[in-house]
C-alpha cells in the first residue's frame, strides 16, 4: 500500500484503458497516487472500442478535470496519416493510433 503522506506529482499511464471493468479501480489508483493540488496524470491509450471514451466520461463524473488530444504532436500525426493509406488492412486508427488523455483536480 502507498504511504498516504507520500503523493507524487505526475503519473503516467500506458496503454490500460481496454478493460473497462478496471476504470474504477485505476482512478482510484490514480487518485491515491496523485498530489492533489498540483498533481497530472497523462495517459497515452487507443480509443478500442469506445473504452476509452467511457473512462473519459466516468473520469469527469468523479471530478477530475480531463483533457483529450488527439493531435498532440505533428510528426506522430504525419506518421499515423501515412500509416491509414499505407496499411489500411492492418492498422487502424481505433485499436492502434494513441489519444493523449490528462487528468487534474
Amino acid at each position: 500500500m502507498w504511504p498516504e503522506n507520500e503523493r507524487i506529482q505526475v503519473v503516467l499511464i500506458a496503454d490500460c484503458l481496454f478493460v473497462k471493468e478496471l476504470h474504477d479501480a485505476l482512478l482510484h489508483t490514480i487518485d491515491v497516487l496523485l498530489a492533489a493540488d498540483d498533481g497530472h496524470c497523462y495517459i497515452m491509450a487507443p480509443k478500442r472500442g469506445g473504452s476509452l471514451d467511457e473512462f473519459v466520461v466516468k473520469a469527469g463524473s468523479k471530478g477530475w478535470h480531463v483533457d483529450v488530444t488527439e493531435r498532440y504532436d505533428d510528426l506522430v500525426w504525419q506518421q499515423h496519416e501515412q500509416a491509414l493509406v499505407a496499411s489500411p488492412d492492418t492498422y487502424a486508427f481505433d485499436s492502434h493510433y494513441p489519444i493523449l488523455v490528462q487528468l487534474g483536480r
